[in-house]
């Protein structure tokens, strides 16, 4: 893994719990693949969805911490862009280079 490439909060917070995708998702509503986009910045909690996770997370995970660009302390400051354009270096664009309807140029 990246150094530079942490986990993000809601990651952060079910591992600290001790629960599995399976065991998170309903404490919200969500499905277990929902809950796995919104922890890989594939996807964006709605309003309803944000309330809840600050809820059950007792406020460790606020909205602020989906906003793009994604620049919580967790990705050490750098955008999800800059980090996949590093890792992409010299590449090419690739299939798998897109964050959130954006590709990485």
């Amino acid at each position: 893994m990246d150094p530079d490439w942490t986990l993000h909060p809601l990651r952060q917070w079910r591992e600290a719990q001790g629960y599995s995708l399976d065991q998170a998702a309903p404490l919200v509503g969500a499905r277990r693949q929902t809950w796995h986009d919104w922890e890989n910045g594939r996807r964006v909690p709605g309003v309803e969805f944000l309330n809840r996770i600050f809820k059950v997370t007792g406020g460790t995970v606020r909205a602020d911490d989906f906003v793009w660009p994604f620049g919580y302390p967790c990705y050490g400051g750098r955008s999800v862009r800059e980090l996949f354009a590093a890792r992409h270096a010299g590449g090419g664009r690739k299939r798998n280079d897109v964050v959130a309807g954006t590709a990485v140029a």
